[in-house]
Formats: structure tokens, sequence, C-alpha cells
């Protein structure tokens, strides 16, 4: 048998080797069971298209920009920077979705390393810069209870993927945004340590009804009109997967949401 043949028939005995493992895996597998998990990809889906829309809409309309003729140079680099941004935006999205699938099937985080905590502050400075200068968001280094600023706590170090806590940090920022009551609104993310461990309280005056308060971190649960669903359950479930964890609080004239990341 010549190496095109050999080829070709290993080609055959993989073919046949898959499709026996979906047949035995479909076998095994009831009709509701298998509805659920194409209920399940259908929303993964529609999320991932949500998501990549915004980044891929930006891409689609500075590149038509840098078809025109007589562009200077500074607006052709103008131009490419935001398509680059774009582009690595929805990378990260599709890198976050996949992490996050893993995640869910009970694998261990993998990009995880030591940075100091002052490194996500800083990272959630640059990203809301703008709102922060509009005092729409303060960032404040200081306890809850003993209202003592904490300056050390900047040094300390967390073990974490950075991308994935920020997606989460970002998560409840916007979530804050969107909930509060009126555009004047402030939202306060209180920063500080309690045994040893880093808390990010997020509080905005917006509130949320009972009912919903019961499956508030269920998979697909929204209260947005075009919300996906997924935000606060990926939200928790990456900061378990770090040892941490994201809380609820009704507090009086709002609503508190608390991510929890342990220190090294």
């Amino acid at each position: 048998m010549d190496k095109k043949e050999n080829n070709k028939s290993q080609s055959l005995n993989q073919s046949q080797d898959i499709k026996s493992q979906i047949k035995s895996t479909t076998e095994n597998l009831d009709v509701a069971t298998l509805e659920k998990r194409l209920e399940t990809l259908e929303n993964y889906i529609n999320i991932l298209n949500h998501d990549l829309r915004s980044p891929l809409a930006t891409i689609i309309g500075y590149s038509s920009f840098l078809i025109e003729d007589e562009l200077t140079r500074e607006e052709i680099k103008k131009y490419s920077t935001v398509i680059n941004k774009s582009g690595k935006k929805m990378l990260q999205m599709m890198e976050s979705h996949l992490s996050l699938a893993k995640i869910e099937r009970g694998h261990e985080v993998q990009g995880k390393k030591m940075i100091k905590t002052g490194r996500l502050i800083d990272k959630i400075n640059k990203n809301f810069l703008e709102l922060m200068n509009q005092k729409k968001i303060n960032l404040i280094l200081r306890n809850l209870e003993n209202r003592e600023v904490d300056i050390n706590l900047l040094e300390k170090n967390i073990l974490v993927d950075e991308t994935l806590i920020y997606s989460v940090v970002n998560n409840l920022i916007r979530n804050a945004i969107d909930a509060s009551l009126n555009k004047e609104d402030e939202i306060d993310v209180n920063i500080y340590e309690s045994d040893n461990v880093l808390h990010l309280n997020f509080f905005n005056k917006g509130e949320i009804s009972k009912e919903f308060q019961k499956k508030l971190f269920k998979k697909f649960s929204s209260t947005k009109k075009h919300g996906t669903g997924i935000g606060l359950y990926s939200a928790r479930l990456i900061a378990r997967a770090h040892q941490g964890d994201v809380l609820y609080e009704h507090v009086e004239g709002g609503t508190r949401f608390i991510l929890q990341i342990p220190f090294v």
C-alpha cells in the first residue's frame, strides 16, 4: 500500500472512530439532556454574537475610513489604532468565553500569575478614567467599618488571571452604572482588606426586586431588556475559581456587590 492509500485508510479509520464515539455518547443521553445541551450551546452562540457585535462594527466602520483617498498620516495612525484595539478586544472576549467554558467543566484556571493589588486598581483607574473625571465613579481605599485609609494593601499580592478578574470588575462596575436610578448617581468602589482577603465593594443606588434576588447568580437570568444573563453568573464562577467569591447585599439606600480575592 502506498503512502497516499495509507493516509486515506487512516483518515477513514479516524472518521469511523469519531462517528462511533458520537453514536456511543448520544445513545447514553436521553432526549431531554440533548435538548438542554443544544439550548445551552445556542445561548452561548447568542452571547458571543451579542458581545462581538460592537467591536466588529467598530472595525468595519474605521476600516472603511482607511479606504478613502487623501488621508493624512495622523488619520491613518488614528484609525489603525482603533481597529487594532477593537481586534484585541474581540480576541480577549473569545478567550474569556473559552476559559469560562473550561471552568464550568471543572478545569483549573491556567493563566494565573502573581500581581500586586495596585496593578489591578491602576487598570480600573485607566479604563474608567473618563467616568471618574465626571465624578461618576469613586475609588475609595477605606475600610467600611473603621473608615481608615489602607495604602499598604496596594503592595499585597494576589494570584489571578488578570483578564478574567478584570472582566469580573468591569462587569460589576457596568452593572452598577446600568442599575443606577439617575444618570447623576455616583458609583462607590470601596477597596479594603479583611481576614487576609481583598474586598472590592461596588455600591449603587439601584434596587433589585426580592423575586429576582433569588435567581441573581443563575445562568441566563437578567433584568435588562437586551441582557445576556451571563454576567453575574460568570463573575461568581470566575471568582470561585480563584478561591474567592462574588456576594450580594441589599443595603439601605441601594445595592452592594462584593468581589473577594484572597491574598497570597
